[in-house]
């Protein structure tokens, strides 16, 4: 899913990447459903929102999943992000437990406890979700007391020297949920909403390649050949 580039490891620039990798390794895996949500508040859905909405929110637990697991989370991408630019092939992996840690253990991303938990089954991202209505500020309190509860699924991919998410789709039980909103961030890369995106944009070009596979997304500086 990648595209090929001419422009070598060397040319590109020098990370510092402790905020990328807080933000661009994390932040995606719940924000997405967020801005789906707040999206809709301008746009047709908020009806079928409301009455996809439950009093009760699911129990999203983060039981096994230690302060070692988000420090080793931290050492391999602080390690990308220090070594990326000046070695030709670098890659570091992370589980969903090293994902679901940042959300546990730092600070920036602790408001989504409880909110969201990432999977990583076999070559797919997802995210169990229980979103609170109130904060959509379109549904004018109706929303209040309501989760939207389901799964939110992504595609995290490398095109044109851009590292994009994009969000698939939202789902409960099994059937993906229609909403205007969901369908126009189909289109869009994620990471644009993103604040830090901006400024990081030249750090997240040293990701050149994103795999997943066997329970793991891969993050590499260097593509795979393509096949002839």
């Amino acid at each position: 899913m990648t595209e090929n580039n001419s422009e070598s490891v060397e040319q590109r620039p020098v990370a510092g990447m402790r905020s990328l990798a807080l933000g661009a390794f994390c932040a995606f895996g719940v924000f997405a459903i967020a801005i789906a949500v707040g999206m809709t508040s301008v746009m047709a859905g908020k009806r079928i929102l409301i009455e996809s909405g439950v009093r009760t929110p699911l129990e999203i637990s983060y039981n096994k999943i230690t302060e070692e697991t988000y420090s080793e989370a931290m050492r391999k991408m602080n390690a990308f992000g220090e070594q990326a630019s000046s070695q030709s092939k670098l890659e570091f992996s992370l589980s969903a437990d090293e994902l679901n840690s940042l959300i546990i253990y730092n600070e920036e991303f602790k408001a989504l406890k409880g909110v969201a938990k990432f999977k990583i089954d076999e070559d797919e991202i997802s995210a169990v979700t229980s979103f609170p209505l109130k904060y959509v500020a379109g549904l004018k309190g109706e929303g209040d007391g309501l989760f939207l509860n389901g799964e939110t699924r992504y595609q995290v991919f490398v095109k044109k020297d851009e590292l994009r998410v994009f969000l698939e789709g939202f789902y409960q039980q099994g059937e993906r949920m229609e909403v205007d909103a969901i369908h126009v961030l189909q289109q869009i890369n994620l990471l644009e909403h993103w604040a830090k995106y901006e400024s990081l944009k030249d750090k997240l070009a040293l990701v050149q390649e994103v795999v997943c596979k066997e329970g793991k997304l891969i993050f590499r500086n260097w593509k795979t050949p393509e096949k002839s």
